[in-house]
C-alpha cells in the first residue's frame, strides 16, 4: 500500500527541468564557537518478549492518573502497544488490536495515549485516525484525508500530505485539541503550495478535524525539485509557554516559528557550524534513477528531529551529515548523525556527532529528566533481548 501511494504521488508531482536552481547556503558555517558537548551519562534496557525487536515505529511517553511515568512503544508485527514502567524498566501490560473485524486497527503507525480510555492511533491503511479504549474497542473513526475514498479517488493523495507518525514526528497534546504532523510525499506542484497543509488538528470534544501548517514558499517554491520525502518531513515542537510552535524543515538552516493559529512564519537561525549549501536534484525528477536520487539525499547535510529539554532549557536538533564522496553504493545509513545544542533564545552552543544509523536509530529519541535519551543499536545483543537508549546530557567544554 505504502509503496502504491509512494509511486502515485512522486509520477503525479514531476516537475520540468530548469537551468537556474535555487541553493540553500549556511550563512554561519564556520564562524560559530562551541562551549558545550554532548556526553553519554547513564543507559537504560527494556527486555522484549519473543515477538518484539528493537527500533519500533512509535514510541511515547505516557504519565499515568498516579504521576508514573510509563514507556510505551507500538509492536507492528504484533498490532499491539506494549507499556512498561520507565523507571524501573519492567515490563506491565500490552493493548492488543485485531487487523480485521469491527475493532481493527489494519496498519498501526503511531498514537497518543490521552488517557487510558482515550488512546488516538494513526492507521495508514484506511488513512485515519482511530479512537479506541484500553480494552482494545474502537470508539470512533476519524478521516485524515476528507470523506472520499483514496482507493477510489486517487487525486486524493496528491491534494493531501500522508500521515505517518514517527517518534521524532510525534502527536502533540494541546488542551482541547490534538496535532498530527504529516508530510507530503514527493514534489510540491507550485498550485498546491498554499493549500497543502500538514498538521491534522482534532478537537476532543467534537471529533472536528482541521489543517493547518503551509510549507514556506522559499524552500518548496519553484523550481524546488526535492524528489524524496526525506525532504519534505516535518518536524515539529511546539512551546505553549510563548504559544508558538517551532519547525524544522529538512533543507533549511534555520528554523520556522509560528505563533498558534497563525499562517505567517518568523525564521531564526538554528544551523550546524560544518553544513554546508544544501541544493536540490537537477533535472527531470521522471528521468533520473533512483540511486542517484539516494546519492543525492547522502551527499547533502540534512536537518530533522528538534526536541526541547525544559529541564536544562536548551535546543537539540539533529542533523544528517553529508557524505561529499558518496556513490551510488553508499547507504543512507552512512549518514553521520550530529545532534545541535541551542539555548532557549536559539543561541548556539556546540554540536556532538554521535555516530550514524547502524549504531543509533535516532528517530527514537526523546526527552526525560535525565537527560536526551537515543535508542542504541547494540551489535553484542544477537538475540534482540532488549531496547536499549543511551541518555545524554549537555555538559560544558573545559
Amino acid at each position: 500500500m505504502a509503496k502504491t501511494i509512494y509511486s502515485i504521488l512522486i509520477l503525479s508531482t514531476v516537475l520540468s527541468c530548469t537551468s537556474n536552481l535555487p541553493e540553500i547556503k549556511n550563512p554561519k558555517k564556520g564562524s560559530l564557537n562551541s562551549s558545550m558537548e554532548l556526553f553519554v551519562t547513564s543507559v537504560k534496557k527494556f527486555p522484549l518478549d519473543s515477538n518484539t525487536a528493537p527500533k519500533p515505529q512509535y514510541l511515547e511517553i505516557f504519565i499515568d492518573s498516579t504521576g508514573r511515568r510509563k514507556f510505551t512503544f507500538i509492536n507492528s508485527f504484533d498490532n499491539a502497544i506494549y507499556i512498561y514502567d520507565y523507571e524501573s524498566s519492567e515490563y506491565e501490560n500490552i493493548l492488543k488490536f485485531e487487523k480485521h473485524g469491527p475493532n481493527a486497527v489494519p496498519y498501526p503507525t503511531g498514537y497518543h495515549i490521552k488517557s487510558m480510555d482515550s488512546i488516538y492511533i494513526a492507521d495508514y491503511q484506511t488513512m485515519e485516525l482511530i479512537l479506541a479504549n484500553n480494552k482494545s474497542e474502537i470508539l470512533n473513526k476519524y478521516s485524515l484525508i476528507g470523506d472520499k475514498d483514496f482507493k477510489e479517488f486517487p487525486e486524493v493523495l496528491v491534494n493531501n500530505c500522508q500521515y505517518f507518525p514517527e517518534t521524532s514526528t510525534p502527536f502533540i497534546e494541546m488542551e482541547t485539541t490534538l496535532l498530527l504532523p504529516g508530510f507530503y510525499i514527493g514534489i510540491i506542484p507550485d498550485p498546491l503550495l498554499d493549500k497543502i497543509k500538514f498538521m491534522a488538528q482534532i478537537e476532543y470534544e467534537t471529533g472536528k478535524i482541521e489543517h493547518n501548517g503551509l510549507y514556506p514558499s522559499k524552500l518548496y517554491g519553484s523550481n524546488f525539485t526535492w524528489g524524496d520525502p526525506i525532504f519534505t518531513k516535518v518536524y515539529p515542537q511546539l512551546d505553549i509557554d510563548q504559544n508558538r510552535m517551532i519547525y524544522s524543515f529538512p533543507v533549511s538552516h534555520n528554523l520556522y516559528i509560528q505563533a498558534l493559529g497563525d499562517e505567517t512564519y518568523k525564521e531564526v537561525y538554528g544551523g550546524s557550524n560544518f553544513a554546508g549549501t544544501i541544493r536540490p536534484l537537477k533535472g527531470n525528477p521522471k528521468s533520473i534513477p533512483r540511486q542517484e536520487s539516494i546519492r543525492h539525499v547522502i551527499d547533502q547535510d540534512l536537518y530533522s528531529a528538534l526536541l526541547y529539554d525544559k529541564y536544562r532549557e536548551v535546543y537539540y536538533r539533529f542533523l544528517r551529515k553529508a557524505v561529499p564522496d558518496a556513490t551510488v553504493h553508499t547507504k543512507i545509513k552512512d549518514k553521520p548523525i550530529a545532534i545541535i545544542v541551542m539555548d532557549k533564545n536559539f543561541g548556539y552552543l556546540g554540536e556532538t556527532v554521535i555516530g550514524n544509523s547502524y549504531e543509533w536509530n535516532w528517530d527514537n529519541s526523546f526527552v526525560t529528566e535525565e537527560g536526551l535519551n537515543i535508542e542504541y543499536l547494540d551489535e553484542g545483543d544477537i538475540e534482540e533481548v532488549y531496547m536499549t537508549f543511551k541518555i545524554f546530557e549537555p555538559k560544558v567544554i573545559k
